[in-house]
């Protein structure tokens, strides 16, 4: 009987790692060519999150600009001076509109992310495990992270714009210069 069990969890356990093994190299995705600014104008890059659900109107100096889908991105050349953007949830009204300045300096190029603050709501359980002559109580922990605030606009790094870009679909604006 001993023998059984040993061979039985050597067994799963090959058959776990075997799942792990792979011949696939490790692929990353090829950056995006980025534009750079036109002539006495500024870049501006502006992201959505793929976990951030919904459809975002946005709106520049209240132009509209694109209905940005998660997972998806938009990029405008605008004039120098400081610059008012709009993005509205669709279908919220004004508790979902979030108003943001821009500082729009001529030759830069710059990019930004909406980000959904959250807070984790605690899921506590377990899981009773009984075997002979012994019965245990395993406890779970995790939780569910749950909208905790308007969104907010948020610079990031051209690194971290590259990684964003590459798992993001390109949306176009109603017009390229603001």
């Amino acid at each position: 009987m001993n023998h059984l069990r040993h061979a039985l969890c050597a067994a799963l356990l090959a058959a776990m790692l075997a799942g792990c093994a792979g011949n696939r190299p490790l692929e990353f995705a090829q950056p995006v060519a980025l534009q750079d600014a036109l002539p006495e104008h500024t870049a501006i890059y502006l992201v959505r999150a793929p976990h951030d659900g919904g459809v975002i109107e946005l709106m520049l100096d209240g132009q509209p600009v694109a209905r940005l889908p998660a997972n998806g991105y938009t990029t405008v050349q605008v004039r120098p001076g400081q610059r008012r953007l709009t993005a509205t949830a669709k279908g919220s009204g004004k508790d979902g509109q979030v108003d943001s300045l821009l500082e729009a300096k001529p030759g830069e190029r710059h990019f930004y992310y909406l980000v959904q603050p959250t807070d984790v709501r605690p899921n506590l359980g377990g899981a009773l495990v009984v075997v002979p002559k012994l019965v245990l109580f395993l406890p779970s922990y995790g939780g569910t992270p749950v909208p905790a605030g308007a969104r907010v606009w948020q610079e990031m790094s051209e690194a971290d714009a590259q990684g964003m870009l590459g798992i993001s679909k390109l949306v176009m604006p109603e017009q390229m210069i603001y």
